[in-house]
């Protein structure tokens, strides 16, 4: 459902890579291997050496995506370097070592990529999500407690009104 297996033929080639040790450097980001969902291809365009790849993602996977962040495409961790909002899609240069190294210079504009988000992004959205959760929850209690004040002030106001009224009478 999330992953380009279903288009993959006897023959097509894949990105495999070894695991990272634990006490390995880092030079990229996490990847999982755990796919998010599958891209698509809109544009592959030279600059010199290098090549610049366009790709369309959905809504849900959109705001993990950001211009010098992270992202896993075909199980290669590579640069975004730029994000369209409005039109969902992001690029990234592969310079040509890379393109050496990947499945995606082979690949045809349409066909699908898979897409792994940045895991540490999508921690940090979700650790912002529940403050804002919270945030949102002791908003209404304030507006409810600034009801009930606005009522008891008028009833205390109504009160007097209607003591003052009672004094004047007499």
């Amino acid at each position: 459902r999330r992953t380009d297996l279903g288009d993959l033929k006897v023959g097509s080639l894949v990105n495999l890579e070894r695991a990272m040790g634990a006490n390995d450097r880092n030079s990229g980001h996490f990847v999982q291997g755990h796919v998010d969902e599958a891209g698509k291809i809109l544009e592959f365009k030279r600059e010199g050496e290098s090549l610049w790849v366009k790709i369309a993602l959905s809504d849900d996977l959109l705001p993990y995506v950001v211009p010098k962040g992270y992202i896993a495409v075909d199980g290669a961790s590579l640069t975004v370097c730029e994000v369209n909002q409005k039109e969902k899609w992001f690029n990234l240069m592969l310079i040509a070592h890379t393109q050496q190294c990947v499945v995606i210079p082979l690949k045809k504009v349409g066909e699908k990529v898979n897409l792994e988000g940045d895991c540490l992004g999508k921690y940090a959205a979700s650790a912002v999500r529940g403050v804002a959760d919270r945030v949102a929850s002791l908003e209404h209690r304030v507006r409810r407690a600034e009801a009930s004040a606005h009522l008891a002030f008028s009833l205390a106001a109504l009160c007097g009104l209607v003591l003052a009224w009672k004094s004047f009478r007499k």
